[in-house]
């Protein structure tokens, strides 16, 4: 006879000691909550004890263990949450009401009053020269007209100021995409900082906003 004791691993492994121990009855009443083939449940009975109830006694078990296991599914289908229970989480893609919405008024966004559209170097040549009175192509080119010339000295500045960063927008990168050299692009933002007339600082004021 094996020893009760070494289950591991076995048909019995879930089986309690103390019912090991009650005698073949009791023994096999335990197996029968989980093993469907009364054969069965009679020959592990046998390995255990020597001896073993009759195939109907073990049919028996199996029909009171049956009903033992449909008492307990009413009875815990009769159990109610506690208060204060949480409900289990839902999916809710998988919810047939609609979840309620907390209403929300999102802030309104306001524009800065300095705020303005972006705009190419072409865009402001164009601009410029419109307040000028002049052609964009002078403003692009290399006419020396003053009306032209302090036009051009007046964009100068104004890209200048409106670069983003100054590695970005140099008065190297600035000088190539106006077709001038560095010190050109240098003398026209000195010379507009020092001599500017008050109508030159108007129009690039209208572009620059509140920047300096």
């Amino acid at each position: 006879m094996s020893s009760p004791y070494h289950f591991a691993h076995s048909a019995m492994a879930g089986i309690n000691e103390v019912d090991i121990r009650s005698g073949p009855t009791r023994f096999a009443s335990q197996l029968a909550k989980y093993i469907r083939c009364p054969s069965t449940i009679r020959v592990r009975t046998l390995e255990q004890y020597g001896r073993a109830p009759s195939i109907t006694d073990i049919q028996r078990l199996q029909v009171k263990a049956q009903a033992e296991r449909e008492q307990f599914r009413t009875m815990c289908a009769t159990i109610k949450p506690r208060e204060g229970h949480i409900p289990p989480y839902r999916v809710p893609g998988l919810i047939s009401t609609p979840e309620p919405q907390v209403p929300f008024d999102a802030p309104k966004l306001i524009a800065p009053h300095d705020f303005q559209p972006m705009m190419t170097t072409q865009d402001y040549a164009a601009a410029i020269a419109k307040d000028f009175e002049v052609s964009p192509t002078d403003i692009l080119g290399k006419s020396r007209v003053r009306t032209v010339m302090l036009a051009r000295r007046t964009l100068i500045h104004v890209i200048y100021k409106r670069r983003e960063s100054p590695f970005a927008d140099s008065m190297a990168a600035i000088g190539m995409r106006l077709n001038l050299d560095h010190s050109t692009v240098s003398h026209a933002l000195k010379r507009f900082d020092e001599s500017a007339s008050p109508f030159m600082r108007a129009v690039a004021a209208k572009y620059l906003g509140a920047r300096p």
